[in-house]
């Protein structure tokens, strides 16, 4: 059966993003690495505001609230405001989730 561009390019994922003892519930775009994503990490002067844009590029819907209980906008500013070990939790669980056989760090 043929593969279409796009219908690797609108999968979509759900998974559940551990932080602390919270748990984040995303979507996001499958295809979300690619060699021009790898580099683009690479070459970016600023890897944290890179990695920032990537994941709000690739996020489609998640459960972060504000504290009225509304859904926080899933925008670069957003995440660049973040602290670090939120947006690489969230990176690494959406890399691992599609790239299964690699070995977790954690393992």
């Amino acid at each position: 059966m043929p593969i279409k561009l796009s219908d690797i390019t609108k999968a979509t994922k759900a998974i559940t993003v551990k932080l602390g003892d919270d748990m984040l519930a995303i979507t996001f775009k499958t295809g979300f690495y690619t060699s021009a994503t790898a580099s683009m990490l690479q070459a970016a002067e600023d890897s944290n505001k890179a990695q920032a844009a990537l994941i709000a590029d690739t996020i489609t819907e998640w459960d972060f609230l504000d504290d009225k209980g509304k859904t926080v906008p899933i925008t670069f500013d957003t995440l660049n405001a973040l602290p670090m070990y939120i947006l690489n939790a969230i990176y690494k669980a959406m890399f691992e989730a599609v790239h299964p056989n690699i070995p977790k760090a954690d393992s």
